[in-house]
C-alpha cells in the first residue's frame, strides 16, 4: 500500500499556524506523540518558536515525542533558529525522535551542521515518500 499523503497525518485539531509575511508553518499533532511540521518560505523565529513550543507542549502530555518535518518549500532560514532549534533538540533528543525532509541546499548545510552538534541524531530523509515510509511505520508501532 503506498504511503499516504502528508496532508492527511497533517490534518489535526490542534494545529497551530504561523505567517509571518516571510514564511509560513503548521504544525499539529496527527495523534499524541506525533507532531507534523510543514514549513513554508524564510524560517523565521517566530517559526522555529511554533515548532518548539509545539513539541514541548506535547512533552508535557507524553513520555515522547516524534516529530516528522516537511522542509521541502523551506527557502532559506535565519541562523538564530538553527541554533534555537540545535538547543532545543539537545535538550530533549532523550525524549524526541526528529525526522526531517527538505530540498534548499541551504536548509541542507543547515541541518548538517546542526546534527553534527547533536550528535548524528536527525533522522534526515531524501525525498518525500520516504519519510511518509517513516511515518506510516511508526504510527503502526504505537
Amino acid at each position: 500500500m503506498p504511503p499516504r499523503r502528508w496532508e492527511t497525518y497533517a490534518s489535526s485539531l490542534d494545529a497551530v499556524e504561523v505567517d509571518d509575511g516571510v514564511g509560513r508553518i503548521v504544525v499539529a499533532c496527527s495523534r499524541p506523540g506525533v507532531q507534523v511540521a510543514t514549513v513554508w518560505g524564510h524560517l523565521t523565529p517566530a517559526l522555529s518558536r511554533a515548532i518548539t513550543t509545539h513539541a514541548s507542549a506535547q512533552l508535557k502530555t507524553t513520555p515522547y515525542l516524534v516529530a516528522f518535518h516537511n522542509w521541502r518549500e523551506m527557502t532559506g532560514y535565519e541562523s538564530s533558529c538553527r541554533g534555537q532549534l540545535t538547543q532545543w533538540a539537545m535538550r530533549h533528543k532523550h525524549d524526541t525522535k526528529l525526522h526531517l525532509v527538505f530540498g534548499s541546499p541551504l536548509v541542507a548545510m543547515g541541518v548538517t551542521v546542526a546534527n553534527l552538534a547533536l550528535g548524528n541524531v536527525l533522522n534526515v530523509h531524501l525525498t518525500l515518500d520516504s519519510i511518509l515510509a517513516a511515518m506510516a511505520a511508526e504510527l503502526r508501532a504505537h
